[in-house]
């Protein structure tokens, strides 16, 4: 079954141009600000964020792309955690890249097809590759090895062939052996500035913390000095969201806050962005 999703493309809060970075929000205070999001942000969500869990197929339009995309109900009733989350397609994908699409010249170094992005944790649906992918010089996206096949699929199916097989890649990239798989990310050696690491909403368990920002810093340290990361993540746990940038903070990352003046209006709504570099 095919469901249309409406309401992606939410108002964008407007504001000059000028590079984003000059006007985020360097977090200090990492305990105070986690409380502030989830008192000004927090909404109840069911289905812990999902766009639709009851089919297999859905139909999105992101930034006036058209996408047709395919879940995996097996793998969401297969009772695997680590399966369930990367099955599905998740709100805040559509909604982060229609944002960065409208803000592709707001930061310190334009998004553009010169920027060589690599995205955490992708999932199957791949639809932050199939839009954001297309307009970049090199996009990898990774998971684990059980979710390539349909992230595959999904790519080759919303996205013109030749850019699929030129431009945007599926790479398997274990967290908890990133030491071991970094090397199937290739391109990325010493891009500087023009490196972007992406992580939509791919922290549900403390378990997986640490393993999230070794990665995370390891592939900023490959891409070298001014690469950035983009992580968005819903309002789901204050402990969660906690725990992230406080190993974040531990990791020696520079943490922004992209505060709600610069974020659309359904990104304001239960979720948060925020922008990571490594500390010199």
């Amino acid at each position: 079954m095919t469901l249309r999703h409406e309401g992606i493309n939410a108002g964008l809060h407007l504001c000059p141009v000028r590079h984003m970075i000059d006007d985020l929000e360097v977090v200090s205070e990492i305990e105070d600000h986690v409380y502030e999001l989830f008192v000004e942000r927090f909404v109840p969500e069911r289905d812990l964020g999902m766009i639709q869990r009851k089919h297999g197929t859905i139909s999105l339009t992101v930034a006036d792309t058209d996408l047709n995309i395919t879940q995996s109900l097996s793998l969401l009733n297969s009772g695997t955690e680590s399966s369930t989350t990367g099955a599905m397609a998740w709100k805040v994908s559509p909604l982060f890249s229609e944002w960065l699409l409208a803000h592709t010249k707001l930061f310190s170094n334009p998004i553009d097809h010169n920027t060589i992005v690599v995205e955490m944790g992708a999932g199957v649906s791949g639809v932050v590759a199939c839009t954001v992918g297309p307009k970049v010089g090199r996009y990898t996206a990774t998971d684990q090895k059980h979710i390539l096949k349909l992230l595959k699929t999904n790519i080759e199916q919303n996205v013109d062939s030749a850019q699929a097989t030129d431009k945007i890649r599926a790479e398997e990239f274990d967290w908890e052996y990133c030491e071991d798989m970094i090397d199937n990310i290739e391109g990325i050696e010493g891009v500087g500035e023009r490196g972007l690491v992406i992580a939509c909403d791919t922290i549900y368990n403390e378990y997986l913390i640490p393993h999230f920002v070794r990665a995370l810093k390891l592939v900023l340290q490959k891409m070298g000095p001014g690469a950035q990361a983009l992580v968005a993540q819903q309002l789901r746990s204050e402990d969660i969201m906690e725990g992230v940038l406080l190993e974040l903070n531990k990791a020696e990352c520079i943490i922004r806050n992209v505060p709600d003046h610069l974020l659309s209006q359904g990104l304001v709504e239960g979720y948060a962005v925020h922008h990571i570099q490594i500390g010199h």
